[in-house]
């Protein structure tokens, strides 16, 4: 970027932007001042988007637990570490560890309006009547993917083609997969149309989510080595992929269970919801939970329209924690609070669901 996105708030004309500086600035004297201080200055006016937004995630948590009335540390020493992480925060009902983390490869609107120019350029040769959306976990160049997705496209529309007449007139909608990508043909087509293929990269959906929570909380899990107190890791990644696609990645993808009867057929009326072992906070490495040191893992999220600003934040227990966190910490807020029930997991929001 050319401009920081200190100085593109600054300069905004819209008010509620101008009026995020006035909040950044005085979450800064919130901070000692000094080195640390300048520090998260210099970051939050920094060219480099990770530098900013890490410096925000980071001002934020620390204004909101002050703001509590909770004495928090900025990089407190680990007996087991020589790395420190963001904060140890002080609470009535105990002490508890905390990192920020940002989805670091989200791209730039700049950078996302050229890589899709790019792939339309590319795919300019391709003719469909549909509207294709491709979903990519992250940034890579066309030419890795491209050849895959043409030759794919090509088989597909020709399938298209030989559908019923009585189908082609019916609005519907396709999801199909290649590889780690998604290709949706979601629009209603005219009857002999022909159209170049509209292509729009989609960063940071739900496709995405696993791949980053992984890098962030199983990361961040083995960096401390063992942490006596509960261990917190908050998660800004910048465009939310949804409630949903948050439990399937902490909690394991829900599937349906049925109770069988002596010759092994399910038995009618019995089947129940219940999680696969493939969650962030579920799954087993060498016969044990792999993740137990994290003791919740919180989705920050920074909601700003024209006339708006909010900060919201949702909250989501690990039932396996080695050092549960206190539901206290987080009062008010929503929290996901699972409880094992006859060998499944069951949910139960506190300060209800998240809006």
């Amino acid at each position: 970027m050319t401009q920081s996105m200190w100085d593109f708030y600054e300069s905004s004309p819209i008010p509620v932007r101008q009026a995020c500086v006035v909040e950044w600035r005085s979450w800064l004297d919130e901070v000692e001042v000094g080195s640390k201080q300048q520090r998260l200055e210099n970051r939050l006016r920094s060219l480099e988007q990770t530098d900013h937004y890490s410096a925000r995630l980071e001002l934020y948590f620390h204004h909101h637990f002050k703001a509590q009335g909770f004495k928090v540390d900025f990089h407190p020493e680990l007996k087991d570490s020589p790395d420190h992480p963001d904060f140890l925060v002080h609470h009535k009902s105990g002490d508890f560890y905390l990192e920020a983390k940002i989805r670091h490869d989200e791209p730039s609107f700049v950078e996302q309006a050229a890589f899709a120019d790019r792939l339309r350029g590319e795919l300019e040769g391709v003719c469909s009547p549909h509207f294709v959306t491709v979903s990519i976990p992250e940034p890579c160049p066309p030419e890795k993917f491209l050849p895959e997705i043409k030759n794919f496209l090509e088989k597909q529309l020709a399938l298209f083609n030989e559908e019923d007449e009585a189908e082609k007139r019916v609005p519907w909608r396709k999801l199909v997969y290649v590889r780690s990508y998604e290709l949706w043909f979601p629009l209603h087509r005219r009857l002999g149309a022909c159209q170049p293929l509209a292509v729009s990269p989609i960063w940071g959906g739900t496709s995405g989510i696993s791949d980053y929570l992984y890098e962030s909380v199983d990361g961040k899990a083995r960096k401390y080595g063992n942490l006596d107190l509960p261990f917190v890791i908050a998660v800004w990644g910048l465009s939310s992929p949804g409630q949903f696609s948050e439990e399937n990645a902490l909690y394991g993808t829900e599937a349906l269970e049925f109770r069988r009867d002596p010759n092994g057929d399910p038995i009618k009326n019995s089947e129940r919801v219940v999680r696969r072992p493939d969650g962030i906070f579920t799954i087993i490495e060498d016969g044990q939970l792999k993740n137990k040191k994290v003791s919740a893992v919180v989705f920050y999220q920074d909601r700003l329209d024209v006339n708006d600003h909010q900060h919201i934040l949702r909250v989501y227990h690990n039932l396996y924690a080695l050092n549960p966190l206190s539901h206290e910490v987080f009062d008010g807020v929503p929290q996901l609070v699972p409880v094992e029930v006859d060998d499944h997991i069951k949910m139960h929001w506190l300060n209800g669901p998240p809006d």
